[in-house]
């Protein structure tokens, strides 16, 4: 999962390999929360990065027909049961 995230983060980041960079967020955060505080780091952060990739990142977004209320749904996750605060921001912007 960790490995999947830093992938990921460091390919969004570059704006390299969008595509593949989201499909590695999405796989880390499909793992679920796993045990401990880093776990729950990778769970989260990689959340994010799948909000991103559904909000902002057209190649990925316009494989799902509706990428943004599911950006939505990982940004409320996060939010509610993690007290996420770059997730509640995010929210904010979306709407």
């Amino acid at each position: 999962q960790m490995k999947l995230y830093v992938v990921a983060r460091r390919d969004i980041n570059s704006g390299k390999n969008l595509n593949n960079a989201c499909n590695n967020a999405q796989r880390a955060y499909n793992y679920g929360k796993l045990q401990g505080t880093e776990g729950t780091r990778v769970y989260t952060e990689s959340g994010m990065l799948v909000a991103r990739c559904l909000n902002a990142i057209p190649a990925y977004a316009n494989r799902f027909p509706n990428s943004k209320a599911q950006a939505k749904r990982v940004l409320q996750n996060l939010a509610t049961n993690y007290n996420h605060s770059g997730a509640k921001n995010m929210l904010k912007q979306i709407n």
